[in-house]
């Protein structure tokens, strides 16, 4: 259990007015992000780093109402390791909604006003929206942030400005503001110089491209320094109509599946499993179409397909085998942690090293296809599934954690297959987990596993007959390549999960780990 956050420090700045006031507590309110306001909140990507300084790397005061904002680009230093940029716009709001927790209270002519995060104001959400819709510019100390919108805002800005907006739940690096089911304004909090992946590619898809299945966009917002360089902060959507994202979609299909396997209703259980094929198969067609639109652009340099050369290869191969050696010697030196059930699952892994490093061969059937942008961080969760059976594609700024060059680097779209094929690996082990003990019997596990292995089947018929079918050109026409190719990049996403299992939930590796024991029958490995 987490620790209760300490009573909000009351602040005493001096000042003629309430701006100045806000300004004068700057200092302080520094050093209250530092002493573990940042820590503590769900977006903060650097929680296992020891904060030592927080600084103000620029900032812009504005006054709207009886209320003041404060646009913070927060540096912010560590123990070790490099710094990281924040975005962390305040609020000292004078009527604060209860739900907003003061990080601390400025104190003026006897009255306590509450200092919060801004995005918890509704007045600072609709000002947000307004500055978008009139492509504000506003000058900071030494920079200035900007909006620019698209021709597309005018059909969603009535109804956004109209009704209410709140803060969406459940995210973990960004801050997404909903307006009246319109629009969504997701802000990024960790910060990179340049534009943000998802900004340049949405951009693109939205007006150069027929491909709808994912948001619209309508506009942007960055920080622009002293030399006009850009950093991304916030994207602005349409808000698509959804009946749940694809985790939720496919755990609420495997809990029907689940429940007619244990009342041995089979009628039932192929039923269900042949639907979610039949949807499986649509996600891996328009995932196919929208690597397709993304190979389309042959002229602009950061678009356009280029052939894999054998440095690629190369590269990924050795990043590959180096993770599984390292992950490998880490599961061995965490053995004594892990389930005691799945000691011979382990001993068994760390004996195939070497076979399993044979499947990173696999990267060698890309050499002379095309690279093309991708998703890069593709699994259920960034899908929606719509009223209309179908699928939209969401967020795709690439792994946070990486940089922006890595996440803007071409590469093969078979790493976005292989993403989507782990998460149904994850979705049917979630089920599993989420049942009780004597829940998990052997008809249960049997009916999961023919559902994953029929998803597979159908995904990527679906994929192959929208791109391979089409001429697709950054892909292996052999089916014997393509099938290396993609266990390669399904090794490599399995060690990246092996690894995150071990820091961060042991009791999870069994998923990963099963991963690993395949031992890729059917899958066209080769020596």
């Amino acid at each position: 259990m987490s620790e209760p956050a300490p009573a909000p420090p009351r602040l005493r700045p001096s000042g003629a007015d309430s701006a100045a006031r806000f300004l004068h507590a700057l200092p302080q309110l520094l050093a209250v992000l530092r002493d573990g306001y940042l820590a503590r909140q769900r977006w903060f990507g650097d929680k296992t780093r020891r904060i030592v300084a927080v600084a103000a790397g620029d900032l812009a005061l504005i006054a709207h109402d009886a209320d003041h904002y404060l646009l913070l680009i927060a540096d912010v230093a560590f123990a070790e390791g490099e710094p990281a940029r924040y975005f962390v716009p305040l609020a000292l709001a004078a009527a604060p909604p209860a739900d907003a927790a003061p990080l601390a209270t400025l104190i003026a002519r006897g009255h306590e006003v509450a200092i919060v995060d801004a995005f918890r104001v509704a007045r600072f959400r609709a000002w947000l929206l307004r500055q978008l819709a009139e492509e504000r510019e506003l000058p900071a100390q030494t920079g200035r942030f900007a909006w620019r919108h698209t021709p597309a805002l005018a059909d969603y800005l009535a109804a956004a400005q109209a009704g209410p907006s709140r803060v969406a739940g459940g995210e973990q690096s960004n801050t997404s503001v909903v307006y009246d089911d319109a629009i969504v304004v997701k802000a990024f909090r960790k910060l990179q110089r340049g534009v943000n992946p998802e900004v340049e590619l949405d951009r693109f898809l939205t007006a150069h491209t027929p491909f709808r299945q994912v948001p619209l966009l309508l506009g942007d917002a960055a920080y622009l320094d002293a030399a006009g360089a850009p950093t991304s902060l916030a994207i602005a959507q349409n808000l698509v109509p959804s009946l749940a994202d694809g985790w939720t979609f496919t755990l609420d299909a495997l809990a029907v599946i689940a429940a007619a396997a244990r009342q041995a209703d089979a009628a039932q259980v192929i039923a269900r499993t042949t639907a979610y094929a039949g949807a499986a198969r649509r996600l891996g067609e328009r995932t196919g179409q929208l690597h397709m639109v993304l190979a389309s652009d042959t002229t602009d340099p950061a678009l356009a397909p280029e052939p894999i050369s054998e440095a690629d290869v190369a590269a990924w191969s050795d990043a590959t085998r180096a993770a599984l050696a390292s992950t490998t010697a880490m599961l061995q030196d965490r053995a004594s942690i892990l389930p005691a059930d799945l000691a011979p699952l382990v001993r068994e892994i760390n004996g195939r090293v070497a076979e399993l490093a044979q499947r990173a061969l696999g990267f060698r059937d890309l050499a002379g296809v095309g690279k093309i942008r991708v998703h890069g961080d593709y699994h259920l969760g960034q899908t929606l599934r719509t009223p209309t059976d179908d699928w939209v594609i969401l967020d795709f700024e690439g792994e946070p954690a990486r940089s922006l060059a890595e996440r803007a680097a071409k590469t093969s779209p078979l790493k976005d297959v292989a993403g989507m094929l782990r998460s149904f690996a994850y979705a049917r082990g979630a089920a599993l987990r989420s049942l009780a003990p004597v829940q998990r019997g052997a008809a249960v596990a049997s009916a999961l596993a023919t559902w994953e292995g029929q998803t597979r089947e159908a995904f990527l018929a679906g994929y192959r007959a929208a791109t391979l079918a089409r001429g697709a050109s950054f892909l292996p026409s052999d089916p014997v390549a393509f099938t290396a190719a993609l266990a390669a990049w399904e090794l490599d996403k399995a060690v990246y999960e092996l690894a995150y299992e071990l820091n961060n939930r042991p009791d999870w590796v069994e998923i990963p780990l099963a991963a690993l024991g395949d031992r890729g029958e059917g899958r066209g490995e080769r020596g």
